[in-house]
């Protein structure tokens, strides 16, 4: 099965990411575009190389590229454990290697369902291909139905003016991802979440037909995210929708609410000229933050732009969304105070 227990059989496509040494970086953190003129190794030559990783993380690297075993036991402890392999991984990871590391990252060291899970995914869709004729028009159903067409209708993947492939897909994963996770069901903000991740996929795959592997893989990604990057509570049952949930006159305290206080709390101590201003015009951050978090920032980024803030949120988790928030704020500054 592709998504879990998937072999790297074909290693050799992976070429080394660029050395943390001699790279230019950006306050931010990511790489300037001043590219490296050491060229690039693949991982055939690393067998005569030296380097200075461990000799497990090479036996390891050498196992999962021969197929012997799969990199869902060791991958993270393996990549993790290594800070120059770490440092590798935020620089970016390669599209054909992108949905087996993605899937390891989002369930770090945990194991995933103990039967085969292509089995329990078509399980979770009633054994349907296409899940869309079997929405109901209320409740839960009705909420991802109403959804498909909102979400991202300038793409000609999710273009509105018919059932593209990219809605049924959405759908599909929209209802499995609400039936593995029952207390949750359907909050707004996952649609874009998923609904980018088929896009990257989608483009991943040169612009391909995606199929229900691929479907399957995307669902174990956002998964394993609500199971163990404080998904789970963002995306909460009290949270209809996130343009509805920010609600300064209720007690209710969700994990959404303390991010939007942990940025206000940032801004001050790192943009206080920014915080001050936005206080004396009343403007809150939640009228801008609520849709960052709730999204994970799907929404406002580019493609490019996103496939590299989740290879670093996979990794740091969400202290990455608060510096990218800062980040975009601080580029918007002398915008905002005018």
């Amino acid at each position: 099965m592709r998504a879990v227990a998937v072999r790297e059989s074909n290693m050799k496509k992976f070429e080394r990411l660029k050395e943390n040494e001699g790279i230019e970086r950006r306050l931010d953190g990511f790489v300037s575009n001043q590219q490296s003129n050491e060229p690039k190794q693949s991982f055939e030559s690393l067998k005569s190389t030296k380097i200075k990783a461990s000799k497990e993380h090479f036996v390891a690297m050498i196992l999962i590229s021969q197929g012997w075993i799969t990199p869902q036991d060791t991958l993270y402890l393996t990549i993790l454990s290594c800070k120059k392999q770490c440092r590798r991984l935020r620089d970016g990871i390669p599209a054909q290697l992108r949905a087996s590391w993605w899937i390891n990252l989002a369930w770090k060291d945990q194991t995933l369902v103990s039967h085969d899970s292509s089995i329990f995914f078509h399980e979770l869709l009633e054994d349907q291909c296409n899940i869309i004729p079997h929405l109901a028009h209320t409740g839960v159903e009705g909420e991802i139905r109403r959804d498909l067409f909102r979400t991202f209708p300038q793409e000609v993947y999710f273009d509105a003016s018919t059932t593209q492939p990219g809605h049924i897909q959405l759908a599909n994963i929209l209802m499995a991802l609400s039936k593995y996770f029952p207390d949750i069901g359907y909050c707004q903000g996952m649609n874009y979440v998923v609904g980018k991740l088929l896009l990257l996929w989608y483009q991943d795959y040169q612009q391909q037909q995606l199929t229900l592997d691929h479907e399957e893989e995307i669902f174990w990604v956002v998964a394993g995210i609500i199971k163990n990057h404080q998904l789970h509570s963002l995306w909460a049952p009290s949270m209809p929708g996130y343009l509805q949930l920010f609600d300064l006159f209720t007690n209710e305290t969700t994990r959404l609410r303390k991010h939007i206080f942990a940025l206000q709390k940032l801004m001050a101590q790192f943009l206080p000229q920014l915080a001050s201003h936005l206080r004396q015009i009343g403007m809150h951050a939640g009228y801008f933050a609520t849709q960052w978090f709730a999204t994970l920032f799907s929404r406002v980024l580019s493609l490019d732009a996103f496939a590299t803030v989740w290879n670093l949120f996979l990794v740091d988790g969400f202290k990455l969304l608060f510096r990218l928030a800062l980040l975009l704020l601080s580029y918007m500054q002398l915008d905002l105070l005018q």
